[in-house]
């Protein structure tokens, strides 16, 4: 089915077409032109790293992106996460090259295709591809690669032949993120190789575990790119990022747009606001199709056709809907199709599909929208007396899609300080959060006053802190600085912590203060931020700590936290130094990262130091002792000048290297080969004489490594007796080994352990099966007997030792609700959950928590609400963490409370609770986003009835062939979040109706060729008004089936009666026939208005 050759041609293509990647999406071509000689280092690193509160684990350093992803592609599916512009799309593009290059070596390659989210559809009901994912992967491949639906299929699940890199989760409407999360499950079962990008306020994280987050350029490479791309203007620059130091600003989008602006104009821009209109004023597409003259290009802009064109795509009929897409009908309707035909064909829009266009990145579509919401402002943000929330407020800020809109806005030049006050005074009362990062939005020079509204919020002192960091605001340092001489050291611990978010410059100020702090933590605090700063110029900081700091784990944080993750000769040199520190956690932890250090890098610097006789001698032993352990043959010369000198120890330091160079360089394979076999030999005689032992640990242990180390066949029948013997620690290695020799073949082994006498083997059992989850057959099914055996283990009253099982058997069943969901459906399994998070030890509380998450219903998101304020650390932590995984659909309502127990959650788990809730559902105030939705615009109700249909149709879409659905009405028109369980088969009568019009459509259409849809209104004009005069029975059907169509699809409280289903079928025809369809729509609103004034 599938040749060979066509998969080698699809990757050779890929690699050709991709060779200059930065083309691809580079904006101009005065960019691309400098991006075949200068490339920006992304570097990585996971979310666990960022979190201040764990401070005890080792601090990985960010690293290159490409390596990172090897790392982790084959064995876990990895969210690229960054900010807008920091280079998710191209980090994706070169992972598409990268992996074509590397599976043009294979025998059998696997497919690498790249996705677009945002071209995501909603799958029809019934529809081979259910999750709509195959479908876009199918077009993704053409047209190298012309294949069906069950191809893919073939490919993707049985072949494994696929690489998916899925760009842009944030671009998805949050209520069709359900279908790609359960595509992603059955990837993740099946072992799929999956990368998935989204921005920071993007749409959940699907679910995986393995986040990198791409950091913002560090201060090194920004200096690089000075030097080599804008050496005249490198001051300038500078300056201008210094003033504004929001994250935007630290982006490759950025830098490159600074750059083709001073290409262009020969000056740098005062403020990134200003820096945006100029680029965009000057922009000339790479690779235009054809000549346009620069009067042409400025007409674009002075009449606004591009930030009216994306201010309606984001304020689209359905708030949650990113609005980065819009059909070439809409579009149409808000600018002419010349219009449109010559933006796609000379500027910014490009086609997503044969009927969709969008722009070329999203950035640009929020720039030209920031344009358009300033020429509203006025009118947008003035006082409703009678409402509570404002119309800017409402329909604007309260969305996230919005945000980034909002926050170029107000860097634009226009804006009055009376506005931005405003506006941030708005958004307070939306959200503080988002109050306080536009307050840092701002012109610089409004920043003053602007995060001065932050500081003098009434929160708690912790939370104040927080915000203040977030404004990433220079001007916030003052109020840092005061609040880092606080008498609580843990306020002073959390104030120093937030400076790192305010640039280098800023950040040091506070963190100078907090070096010197009597407590140790505050210091430990000040070193991490020190990292965070990624910074060379904190160096001669970091000595002094190593030299005069009394406690331990302060230079070890030093050297962990700052010099580890920097790659420069003086850090290099100072981990150097701190290899001689008299305490082993220290030196020991120096070492470690310079052998993990790219040699390339170490090893001249080592060398320089041995060489150097004026260095300390015991320096010069550090680099000999480790140039032994790093070097090869091509370094002994410069350890040879080192030996001969006989007057000092350094002589045998290098005499050691020599030696232990010349050993790794004569050692060869047979060698290590034999030394290993013989190293297994005296093991397996070892552990055998464990194997019968009266103690169980030993016989465990024996089982566990003599499977690992005797031949395969050997090693399954020892592994498959254990499982009888009487002791549970030995049965538990021995299923545990088993599962690790035969894989698949044990499940049955395994199934049968959940039945085992003692709750550790039976958890044991639940782990591997789901380990084995995607081997598990279709119909599988965890006996009830099973199950309710294990329910009645935690319905016992409880001692000691049955909290112990009580607590196993918690974390059992979660395994197995996770493995077979319609356990999820058995009321006694959640009831015995809720009872288990209520017992009186509360040792149990935090497992139950951790299961109640998997029920996603209204009773177990109330009793985890109950548990976010408890006072145990890890009870609220795991009911946290349950809560903000549940589906948006049910939390959302949440937020009013969770909102107002952040600030006796010191830890902040319940802020990243809130704010990946609000994520999800796209918005900030729940109230607001309940509240009566506002009138819509002019510049929408024109084309409101069109709009309609088409969400009328794609729920249609997602309805199942089931006879029954709950539809969720927060996705439509109507106030509140009301579900309505509705049987369409019941509907018969306008089903009928609905036909007998459609008949009526399709007949005109048969009998008149309609030029346009004005001319086949007026032939429906026509013909009904025959109808009326020769025909008056059937006029007065058709009259009211008219108007039966008008109420039901004009009043938004009726869009969930049972009219709903039929009308979709209209929607249906509308879409997909002829042009006397559309017309017939038009032609009922205003027929029908006329009728009722007869009446």
């Amino acid at each position: 089915m599938f040749a060979s050759n066509e998969f080698q041609s699809y990757l050779q293509e890929i690699c050709y077409r991709y060779e200059q990647w930065w083309t691809k999406d580079a904006l101009t071509e005065t960019i691309a032109a400098q991006q075949a000689t200068f490339s920006f280092e992304q570097i990585v690193q996971t979310k666990e790293q960022k979190e201040e509160r764990q401070e005890k684990r080792q601090i990985i350093p960010p690293l290159p992106i490409l390596k990172v992803i090897n790392d982790y592609i084959e064995s876990e599916h990895i969210l690229l996460v960054g900010s807008p512009g920091v280079g998710k799309s191209t980090a994706l593009l070169r992972c598409l090259v990268s992996f074509a290059k590397a599976e043009l070596e294979e025998l059998e390659p696997r497919i690498p295709v790249l996705v677009s989210l945002k071209r995501y559809k909603v799958p029809v009901a019934g529809s081979e591809d259910s999750s709509g994912m195959l479908t876009l992967i199918r077009d993704a491949l053409e047209p190298e690669l012309i294949l069906e639906i069950t191809e893919i299929k073939e490919l993707l699940w049985k072949k494994k032949r696929l690489i998916l890199l899925l760009d842009g989760l944030n671009e998805m409407p949050a209520d069709s993120i359900t279908y790609l999360i359960d595509f992603r499950n059955k990837c993740k079962q099946s072992k799929i190789p999956l990368i998935c990008t989204t921005r920071e306020l993007g749409s959940g994280d699907l679910g995986i575990k393995r986040r990198l987050e791409i950091q913002p350029l560090r201060p090194l490479e920004i200096n690089r790119f000075l030097k080599e791309c804008m050496p005249s203007q490198e001051q300038k620059v500078l300056q201008l990022l210094r003033r504004d130091n929001r994250e935007l600003s630290r982006t490759p989008f950025v830098l490159w747009m600074l750059y083709h602006v001073f290409q262009e104009t020969g000056t740098v821009a005062e403020t990134l606001g200003e820096a945006f209109r100029q680029f965009f004023k000057s922009f000339k597409k790479i690779k235009e199709d054809a000549f346009v003259k620069d009067k042409r290009r400025k007409k674009w802009n002075s009449n606004s056709w591009l930030e009216h064109l994306a201010f309606t795509m984001l304020n689209s009929l359905e708030p949650s809907d990113p609005g980065l897409v819009i059909s070439d009908d809409r579009a149409k309707k808000v600018l002419s199709e010349s219009k449109i035909e010559e933006l796609l064909k000379y500027h910014l829009l490009e086609k997503v599909s044969d009927k969709e266009i969008s722009f070329h990145h999203q950035l640009i579509q929020e720039y030209y929208a920031a344009e358009c919401l300033l020429t509203k402002l006025p009118e947008l943000i003035k006082k409703e007396p009678s409402q509570k929330y404002n119309q800017f407020q409402r329909e604007h800020l309260n969305y996230l899609k919005w945000t980034e809109a909002i926050a170029l806005m107000l860097g634009l030049p226009e804006i009055t300080e009376e506005q931005a006050i405003k506006i941030i005074e708005l958004a307070l009362n939306v959200d503080l959060k988002l109050g306080a990062k536009l307050a840092g939005d701002v012109k610089p020079e409004l920043q003053q006053k602007t995060v001065k509204m932050i500081a003098e919020q009434q929160v708690t002192e912790w939370f104040r802190i927080f915000l203040l960091g977030e404004t990433n605001s220079l001007k916030a340092a003052d109020e840092l600085i005061k609040i880092v001489k606080d008498s609580d050291p843990d306020i002073r611990r959390k104030s120093v912590w937030a400076s790192r978010k305010l640039g280098s410059e800023a950040a040091l100020s506070v963190i100078n203060i907090a070096i010197e702090d009597a407590d140790f933590h505050v210091r430990k605090t000040a070193i991490r931020a020190i990292g965070e700063l990624d910074t060379e110029q904190a160096i001669p900081l970091v000595s002094q700590i190593l030299i005069k700091d009394p406690i331990v784990s302060v230079r070890e944080m030093a050297v962990m936290g700052v010099l580890g993750k920097l790659d420069s000769e003086a850090a290099i040199l100072e981990l150097l130094r701190a290899t001689q520190d008299p305490e082993y956690k220290v030196s020991g932890m120096a070492t470690h990262y310079l052998e993990e250090m790219e040699r390339e890098a170490v090893i001249p610097v080592l060398t320089k130091v041995l060489k150097n006789k004026n260095s300390d001698l015991s320096l010069r032993k550090s680099a000999a002792d480790l140039l032994g352990k790093l070097g090869d043959e091509r370094i002994i010369i410069n350890l040879f000048e080192a030996y001969l000198d006989l007057t000092s120890d350094l002589h045998c330091t290098a005499s050691y290297a020599i030696s232990q160079i010349k050993n790794r360089a004569i050692t060869n394979e047979n060698d290590i080969k034999e030394r290993q076999e013989s190293q297994q030999k005296g093991q397996i005689n070892h552990w055998l004489r464990y194997l019968n032992s009266e103690e169980p640990t030993p016989r465990g242990n024996a089982i566990f490594h003599l499977t690992s180390l005797l031949g395969k066949e050997v090693a399954i029948d020892l592994a498959i007796q254990a499982l009888d013997d009487p002791h549970h620690y030995v049965r538990g290695h021995a299923l545990t080994s088993l599962v690790r020799l035969i894989g698949k073949e044990a499940i049955p082994q395994v199934i049968k352990a959940l039945d085992d006498s003692h709750c550790n083997v039976r958890d044991q059992a639940s782990q591997e099966l789901r380990g084995l989850r995607q081997y598990l057959p279709d119909n599988l099914e965890i006996s009830e007997a099973t199950v309710s055996r294990l329910i009645r283990i935690l319905n016992k009253d409880q001692d000691m030792y049955d909290i112990y099982i009580q607590k196993k058997t918690l974390t059992t069943l979660t395994k197995l609700c996770s493995i077979q969901p319609n356990l999820l459906l058995n009321e006694d399994l959640e009831n015995a959950f809720i009872n288990a998070s209520k017992a009186a030890d509360n040792n149990l509380h935090s497992s139950a928590a951790t299961g109640l998450g998997q029920f996603s219903s209204e009773k177990a998101a109330s009793r985890l609400l109950d548990m976010v304020g408890d006072t145990d650390f890890y009870i609220a932590l795991s009911a946290t963490e349950s809560l903000k995984n549940m589906p948006f659909q049910i939390t959302a309502k949440y937020l009013p409370d969770l909102i107002k127990l952040i600030p006796t959650s010191t830890d902040g788990f319940v802020l990243d609770a809130v704010v990946t809730i609000q994520s999800r559902c796209q918005f900030y105030n729940y109230e607001i986003a309940q509240s009566k939705p506002p009138q819509i615009t002019a510049e929408i109700e024109t084309y409101s009835l069109h709009d309609k249909l088409d969400i009328i149709t794609q729920e249609v879409k997602k309805v199942s062939e089931q006879p029954k659905r709950v539809i969720n009405t927060t996705n439509y028109y109507e106030k509140g979040t009301h579900n309505h369980n509705h049987n369409y088969a019941n509907d018969e009568i306008l089903k009928q109706q609905i036909i007998e019009l459609r008949q009526f459509v399709h007949q005109l259409h048969q009998t008149h060729q309609a030029t346009d849809e004005a001319n086949a209104v007026d032939i429906i004009d026509v013909e009904v008004r025959a109808i009326q005069k020769t025909n008056p029975t059937h006029w007065q059907k058709i009259k009211t089936q008219f108007q039966l169509l008008k109420s039901q699809l004009l009043n938004p409280e009726s869009h969930f009666q049972a009219t709903k289903a039929t009308l979709a079928e209209v929607a249906k025809h509308y879409l997909e026939e002829s042009v006397f369809s559309k017309a017939f729509i038009t032609y009922i609103d205003t027929l029908s208005a006329n009728s009722d004034q007869e009446e």
